[in-house]
């Protein structure tokens, strides 16, 4: 118990990386529905909800009802599978990435620059993903293809939405840029 804190702090850099390795995708769902007050809602308001953790590399997925998890999903939709130095150019292209732009028939490659206009039709064509995921439709082959579980096993009424992780900041409009 005297070590707790400097353990916390020494894995906080990399917390992500070190839960989702540790633990696997469906009990960081889990974790994050707990620490995003979700798991408490459905407990104290005896209502089905969907928390959407959308973080860097991943999106975690947790249906609760009753404070109890009913089912959990990721897919591989996040905030980080691009990244670009300070002069636009791409830097990192992680393979989600790769199989999104060949979807909208991008072709993107280290080193060069990504015209505003790709970059907004990469970015709807990943958000249009994430939405079908929480929609619960499974009519597109990206979005089927881009889950790293298998998707969420659900088909009763979801009474409301949570969103958690770094990613949900911009939804709400606190994060800063």
């Amino acid at each position: 118990r005297t070590n707790a804190r400097a353990i916390a702090d020494l894995f906080a850099d990399q917390s992500g990386k070190f839960v989702c390795a540790s633990a696997g995708h469906h009990l960081e769902a889990l974790m994050a529905a707990h620490g995003s007050g979700a798991v408490d809602l459905s407990r104290s308001h005896h209502k089905t909800f969907l928390n959407v953790d959308i973080g860097g590399g991943t999106t975690k997925f947790a249906i609760l009802h009753g404070g109890q998890l009913l089912s959990s999903s990721a897919i591989a939709v996040g905030g980080r599978l691009i990244a670009f130095d300070a002069d636009g150019r791409m830097i990192r292209i992680e393979e989600p990435v790769r199989k999104v732009s060949a979807d909208i028939g991008l072709n993107l490659e280290l080193g060069e620059v990504l015209p505003t206009s790709s970059r907004s039709a990469l970015v709807s064509r990943l958000v249009d993903v994430l939405v079908k995921a929480i929609r619960l439709e499974a009519n597109d082959p990206l979005m089927r293809e881009l889950f790293v579980t298998d998707p969420l096993h659900w088909h009763d009424k979801i009474d409301a939405v949570t969103f958690s992780g770094g990613v949900s900041e911009y939804k709400i409009g606190r994060a800063h840029v």
